[in-house]
């Protein structure tokens, strides 16, 4: 499980964390609360590589898509605080331009509130290894802290996913349809 540092960044929960039900936010004692709701920043889904210099077809090295998100939570009432696990799903699709060795690529859990501030962002490496293969996939699973303010609830904040993008690549992203 990938950790980050603490308050202003993601933080590190327990291993067991991402055994939680999928269901909702729960307290021993207390009935359930709505997990925040973990999604996918639409423009960052996608990300394409090219070779330095290049911008057609024949010079992508790789194309990632992020094909999955899912959350799991526990509120600690005692705390104000919800323990989030996240999972994320990457694929990749080498391109003309890939040398092999594998790439790495950069991804973002960040947690925003209802009114989209970002209150934490920590950016990870999910390296992809093609092998003899074109396509390449892996789920990488993450954990984080949320301390819910005073008149807060779990339900007011958000987790958001998505590929970390250079200007260029979100302009690419933003005017090209990604291929079906």
């Amino acid at each position: 499980m990938k950790r980050a540092p603490v308050r202003g960044a993601i933080r590190g929960a327990a291993a067991g964390l991402a055994l939680l039900a999928l269901a909702g936010c729960s307290t021993a004692s207390a009935p359930p609360v709505a997990c925040p709701k973990v999604g996918l920043l639409g423009d960052t889904a996608r990300l394409v590589a090219f070779a330095p210099g290049g911008d057609s077809i024949r010079d992508v090295i790789v194309e990632g898509a992020v094909t999955g998100v899912k959350g799991a939570c526990r509120y600690d009432s005692s705390r104000r605080q919800v323990r989030m696990a996240v999972t994320v799903q990457i694929t990749g699709r080498e391109g003309p331009a890939y040398q092999g060795g594998g790439v790495d690529l950069p991804f973002f859990v960040a947690v925003v509130t209802r009114d989209e501030r970002i209150l934490a962002k920590s950016v990870f490496q999910s390296r992809l290894t093609f092998g003899n293969q074109m396509l390449a996939a892996k789920t990488e699973d993450m954990a984080t802290e949320i301390p819910i303010a005073p008149g807060a609830t779990p339900a007011d904040y958000r987790v958001m996913v998505g590929f970390q993008l250079t200007p260029a690549q979100l302009d690419y992203n933003r005017h090209h349809a990604a291929p079906h």
